[in-house]
């Protein structure tokens, strides 16, 4: 599955965004995904796993801390920086 984030959470406060999955119109296999998301703090709020096109949904609160922070979530074995300013 190709995967295409449109915007990255950049500002202290919180953020939910949107990754479309979209399956490769070449070949007749349909491939399955998984999105994982390396911190605590970032959230999977739709479903993690799927078969062909999907959507997959993750949200971060505000950051509380006085330093930025930073993490990944890896849908379909592509990894997508999040990174998270201070608050």
């Amino acid at each position: 599955a190709s995967v295409a984030v449109a915007r990255r959470a950049k500002s202290a406060r919180g953020l939910a965004q949107t990754v479309p999955l979209n399956e490769p119109q070449e070949g007749p296999e349909v491939l399955g995904w998984q999105a994982v998301a390396s911190e605590l703090w970032i959230t999977l709020t739709s479903m993690s796993v799927g078969i062909g096109n999907g959507i997959a949904t993750f949200s971060v609160p505000t950051n509380p801390s006085t330093r930025g922070r930073s993490g990944a979530i890896v849908i379909a074995g592509k990894a997508f920086a999040v990174k998270q300013k201070s608050g």
